[in-house]
């Protein structure tokens, strides 16, 4: 009660910035005729595990700015990507397999 009346009508405004993580550590993806296989190595900082749902990022050539190589959409994936548990604060393999048409290849060459 006498916390209550102290709070009453107190209004903050603060503003929270965790610290910058690298959450995916690295992928290592192969190609082939029946499409493409990655393991996208991803790190869990937080001290308890958490339910990884979806993954849709882009891999391009040498910056940010450069040509898309291929996408990696889990929710495409043969596998089974949702559900998957990221333990806490370590790094979880996480298997994606796509057709090449999900994929989204964009230089064909890359198959030889």
């Amino acid at each position: 009660p006498l916390i209550k009346a102290v709070l009453d009508g107190l209004v903050l405004q603060f503003r929270f910035k965790p610290p910058r993580t690298q959450f995916i550590d690295h992928i290592k993806a192969q190609v082939g005729m029946d499409g493409l296989s990655a393991d996208a190595f991803i790190y869990n900082p937080l001290p308890a595990d958490i339910v990884f749902v979806a993954l849709d990022i882009h891999i391009r050539e040498e910056t940010v700015e450069g040509e898309d190589v291929f996408m990696l959409d889990s929710a495409k994936s043969a596998t089974q990507v949702p559900g998957q548990v990221l333990a806490s604060e370590a790094t979880t393999d996480v298997y994606i397999k796509l057709s090449l048409f999900d994929a989204h290849l964009t230089d064909p060459s890359q198959l030889i």
